[in-house]
């Protein structure tokens, strides 16, 4: 499991060179994995949508490599490929991701501090703004993102208060990266997802709203310390008609190809750039967006039903670590909306989001787990009461 965690989180860390090698690998042996060991197939909903995307597929004559990748991710991590060890193999990657995540957003911590910067600035000009380990603000904002939904969890679940300041300090130094990173969705994301985390953790509503309206008066007394270093986030402040006459030139370009070819889209890794309709690497603009105008509503409605009967479903599940994977799956949910990388599968979130919503969506009901194993912690325990 760490062998593959290393694998598919090195694909966004500059410093290991030929990053997308050890990914591309780390998909391999997942891959052989889940097939030496699956027992039946089981995707439900998960099928329909492949058929709906093959379907597309054929129909807009769109078969390029881009789409056998992508259904090869989607396989192997998905949960199609199904059997106990093959889901719990899946859960237990997913968790040391989550624990490297971590790790990573400590290294990004230090390299700010020691003046460390990996940052291709091929990508927004000539500016040096800072992403750490990573290659680009947009990807920092992605771990340290996910990486303070982390700490908020191990804040909530540390053994004694030395730990609880230790995390408390790691959630203020990654906020403040997130702010250096200038990711206003990234910061959305995460807000939202720790939210959701908030609800699963406390049983009352009243205590979700007053620890959330503390949490929100210490970060605006923060803003000023917050801001020190936010370069990307005000200049985008300061250019925001222009970031948002983009942004929505993007959803509308993307609305009128839906609009073109409702049914079945456009095809997949397809748009029209200025007029010309292109096959390859695209700025949609929202992942979402990109599903209704790539593969139609057939696919959109597939995904979408998932998605909601995660999120109608969840507190029937069970987990061990439900309420951490269910807001990692929020931020990348919301994230989603304004980022198109849910069907880019060398992307890192692409494989995060495809993984945690097999585990989601297959997870054991509650009343059909024997409570007394060792496995089962008091968090759990108590939201099922």
């Amino acid at each position: 499991s760490l062998f593959l965690a290393i694998c598919f989180v090195s694909s966004v860390v500059v410093p290991i060179s030929y990053n997308q090698i050890p990914y591309v690998l780390g998909l391999i042996f997942l891959g052989l994995t889940q097939i030496v060991n699956n027992q039946t197939f089981k995707g439900g909903l998960v099928v329909l949508f492949i058929v709906s995307l093959i379907v597309s597929s054929v129909i807009t004559w769109c078969l390029g490599v881009r789409l056998f990748l992508f259904l090869f991710v989607l396989l192997i991590s998905s949960g199609i490929l199904y059997s106990d060890k093959n889901y719990e193999f899946r859960q237990n990657i997913f968790s040391v991701i989550l624990d490297v995540i971590f790790v990573v957003n400590i290294l990004n911590i230090y390299c700010y501090f020691a003046g460390i910067n990996y940052y291709v600035n091929t990508w927004l000009g000539w500016k040096n703004y800072f992403s750490g380990l990573t290659p680009h603000p947009m990807w920092l904002a992605v771990v340290s993102g996910v990486a303070n939904v982390i700490n908020v969890h191990r804040l909530f679940n540390a053994d004694n208060n030395k730990w609880r300041i230790v995390y408390g300090v790691l959630i203020l130094l990654t906020l403040f990266i997130q702010f250096t990173a200038g990711s206003r969705s990234g910061l959305l994301s995460a807000a939202m997802a720790i939210l959701v985390y908030f609800r699963s953790y406390f049983r009352s509503m009243s205590t979700v709203i007053l620890f959330s309206a503390f949490t929100a008066i210490l970060i605006y007394a923060m803003l000023p310390i917050l801001m020190s270093d936010a370069s990307l986030l005000e200049d985008k402040i300061e250019e925001q008609d222009f970031e948002n006459n983009s942004r929505s030139e993007l959803w509308n370009a993307r609305l009128e190809e839906f609009q073109s070819s409702p049914l079945f889209g456009i095809g997949f890794a397809r748009g029209y750039v200025d007029g010309e309709l292109v096959e390859g690497r695209l700025e949609t603009g929202s992942g979402w967006f990109a599903v209704l105008s790539q593969t139609g509503i057939f696919a959109f409605v597939c995904i979408a039903s998932i998605v909601l009967s995660i999120i109608f479903n969840i507190n029937k599940k069970w987990l061990p670590q439900k309420g951490l994977f269910f807001a990692v799956f929020v931020f990348l949910c919301v994230h989603s909306c304004f980022e198109g990388y849910l069907y880019t599968p060398f992307y890192m979130p692409c494989l995060l989001f495809w993984m945690l919503l097999g585990i989601l969506s297959q997870a054991p009901n509650a009343d059909e787990v024997d409570f007394d194993d060792d496995e089962c912690d008091d968090e759990i325990l108590v939201e099922n009461e």
